[in-house]
Parts: structure tokens; C-alpha cells; sequence
């Protein structure tokens, strides 16, 4: 798709269903040769009527289909009024049950049908029954993240520019490889065909059908949905002290926030002349500790697998104190208080003190170590 000859439609953030549809008609009015639209968001089907609904915002449970969701078959009607002359029509629903869309579009006699999906692509992200995944403390849902990662790096093997059903092949492996959904296209006429986007992988070799390994943008999706389970799980009814969550407000002590970052689990230890904290974001793990200086350290994700776990004994000025004075007086039954362990990170010559707070440390650094091994498994680059 040449840059320079298509348009983008952006309307609001959060669009009444009115709002949503004069968009589309706007964008669909103005294209000349393919319309694309994109709709991720919650999938619903009416309970009595069994056609999918797109829902907004503002929806709830209790049920308003006909005021705050958008029947896709009204969304069908506006594509194929006159007023839409766009040669091509693409439709992708990333939204649970979505290939209920085709069940829509089925329910017609054979002539109307045959007259309404000519030109029409529609690409889906479930089947009938299925839900799609929206990972917790991740930025995309899985299919978009894999549909994003594909015009991004490309596809090895494919030609020199991407059709629909070469892209959505693609995306349909990769789900169903992880066991998460089965992507569905619906098409009658040439419209997947139609060449969509340019081939980042291409190579100019003759050899096709060739599977591409993982990008680094599904490499991070898989990678920040597995980091907080192993967070959700270590931490979630660690201590009071303690915050999960797949998307927590920025704490200020932390510094600056990077673009896309998110915080997904806050540990605080304040104690009368120090605060000490370990943060794990999307991006790296942060922390302050009296030993590493006043600043707030930090190991990005994609550095982990280098650096090893370690503990040390924590011992206070008085533990010292009393063993000396129970060897001055021949104390020989000295009774010791349990130990506690400082935990590490270190790599060469660099060692970092990672706070623990309330937490037991041997159960903290055994989450440090499978964090750590995590990066190891994905093997992390940051994607472009």
C-alpha cells in the first residue's frame, strides 16, 4: 500500500455508535479503490437473536444492542450503499465470536449475496464459539498483535508485496500454533488477492511457503503476557505492601516514564531514613536501595538474561554486637535470630541490592530467577 495514496479516518477516542457509523460513511464516501476497517473491542451476540453486536464503550451487561452496540449487519448496509464507491472492501473484527459475522451475511437469498459481498473481504480473529484473547499486561490483543508483527516484518518466503490471504494465513499459523484462536477469512470473489502491503521479508528468492520465525513484536506480546502471570502469581496476595496489576498508575519515584511502558507490580519497604522500592514494568525491573546510591537503578528486559541472582546475609550492627559480647563473656549457648538474606543482581563487575520489602526473601528471589529466565526464553530484541 503506497503511503501516499491512502487516507486514514480518525474519529473519537470513545465514538457513540452514530459518531462510529458517520465515520466509516465518511471514510467509505471518500475511498476510490479499497476501504479498509478495523474494529477491535468486545464481540457480542444478541441472546435472542443470535447476530453479532459490536460494543461500545459505554456498554453494560444489562443489555442497550439497540443505542451503545452496533449490529455488524448495519454496518454491512452502510459499506454497500451507493454512496460507498470503494472497488474493494476489507473488514476485520478482532472481537470475540466474530466469525458470527458470516452468519450475518449468509441470512440473505443467493442473488442478494451474491450482489452484496462482491468487492468484500472480511477477516475475523475467532470462530463462532471462540473468544480472543486479550492478554493482561499486554499492549495488544493477541490477534493484533500477530496481524501487526506480519505487515511489520513480513512474511519469508511470500512475494514481493502481501495479498489478504497470504497475511491472514500467516496470522491464522501463529494463533493456532499457540492454541489461542482460528482466525477465519470469508471471500467469493478476487478481493483477498488484493495485494495489501509490502513484504519486509522479501528476499528476491524463488523459494515460497517458507515459515518465518517469531517477530520481536509477538516475541514482547508473548513475553509481557507470561511476565504477569509469573508477577500475578509470585505477588498477588504477597503482602500489603505489595501491587499487581496489568496496569497500575505510574508511581513518580520511579522517574520518567518511556513510551508504551506500564507498571505491572510495585513493591515499598519504607523504613526512617530510607524508602526503598522494586518495580517491575513492561520494559525492565527498577529499584532503590541505600546500597546502590540515591538514584533508582534499573535492568532492562532485554539485558536480563546476562545478569545471575544472587543472596547474601543480611546481618544488623547489633547481631555483631551481641556475638561479640557473648564470646567476651563465654556464652557459649548464643542463640541466633532466623537470617535474613539481601537479594542481588549481578553481572561482571556490577551488582545491584534488590529490595524485598515485606516479602520472604527466598521465595522473592526464586520470582527474580524465573523473571530472569523468562528473558533467557524469548531471547528479547527490542522491536522497532
Amino acid at each position: 500500500m503506497n503511503p501516499d495514496r491512502s487516507r486514514s479516518c480518525k474519529g473519537p477516542c470513545q465514538p457513540t455508535r452514530d459518531q462510529f457509523l458517520t465515520a466509516v460513511g465518511l471514510a467509505g464516501a471518500s475511498a476510490t479503490d479499497t476501504l479498509f476497517v478495523y474494529f477491535a473491542g468486545h464481540g457480542i451476540v444478541h441472546p435472542a437473536t443470535d447476530r453479532l453486536y459490536l460494543a461500545l464503550q459505554d456498554f453494560s451487561n444489562e443489555g442497550e444492542y439497540g443505542t451503545k452496540a452496533i449490529r455488524y449487519a448495519d454496518l454491512q448496509d452502510l459499506l454497500w450503499e451507493p454512496r460507498i464507491r470503494a472497488r474493494h472492501k476489507v473488514i476485520v473484527l478482532d472481537t470475540c465470536f466474530s466469525a458470527t459475522a458470516f452468519d450475518d451475511s449468509m441470512g440473505m437469498n443467493a442473488v442478494y449475496q451474491k450482489l452484496r459481498t462482491r468487492g468484500a473481504c472480511t477477516m475475523v480473529s475467532s470462530d463462532v464459539t471462540e473468544t480472543s484473547r486479550a492478554p493482561e499486561g499486554t499492549d495488544y490483543t493477541s490477534y493484533t498483535a500477530r496481524l501487526i508483527s506480519t505487515l511489520q516484518y513480513g512474511i519469508e518466503g511470500e512475494e514481493a508485496t502481501l495479498t489478504l490471504q497470504a497475511v491472514h494465513r500467516h496470522v491464522r499459523e501463529r494463533l493456532r500454533s499457540a492454541s489461542i484462536s482460528t482466525p477465519r477469512i470469508l471471500n467469493v470473489d478476487d478481493t483477498a488477492l488484493v495485494r495489501i502491503a509490502r513484504n519486509r521479508a522479501f528476499d528476491g528468492s524463488a523459494n515460497s511457503g517458507g515459515a518465518s520465525t517469531p517477530s520481536p513484536v509477538e516475541q514482547w506480546q508473548d513475553f509481557q503476557d507470561e511476565l504477569f502471570s509469573v508477577l500475578k502469581a509470585g505477588l498477588g496476595a504477597a503482602h500489603s505492601t505489595v501491587r499487581v496489576g496489568n496496569s497500575l498508575p505510574w508511581d513518580p519515584q520511579l522517574g520518567p516514564q518511556q513510551e508504551g511502558e506500564r507498571l505491572l507490580a510495585f513493591i515499598e519497604h519504607r523504613k526512617m531514613l530510607e524508602n526503598r522500592f522494586t518495580a517491575f514494568t513492561t520494559k525492565a525491573v527498577k529499584f532503590r536501595h541505600v546500597n546502590n546510591g540515591t538514584s533508582v537503578a534499573q535492568v532492562d528486559y532485554t539485558d536480563m538474561h546476562r545478569w545471575s541472582v544472587k543472596s547474601t546475609e543480611a546481618r544488623p550492627v547489633w547481631e555483631w554486637w551481641k556475638e561479640a559480647y557473648a564470646d567476651w563473656y563465654g556464652i557459649s549457648q548464643y542463640a541466633r535470630s532466623t537470617p535474613k538474606y539481601e537479594i542481588l543482581l549481578a553481572c561482571d563487575e556490577t551488582m545491584f541490592y534488590v529490595p524485598h520489602g515485606k516479602l520472604r526473601d527466598a521465595p522473592f528471589r526464586i520470582l527474580l530467577r524465573k523473571v530472569r529466565d523468562l528473558t533467557r526464553k524469548y531471547e528479547l530484541d527490542l522491536p522497532e
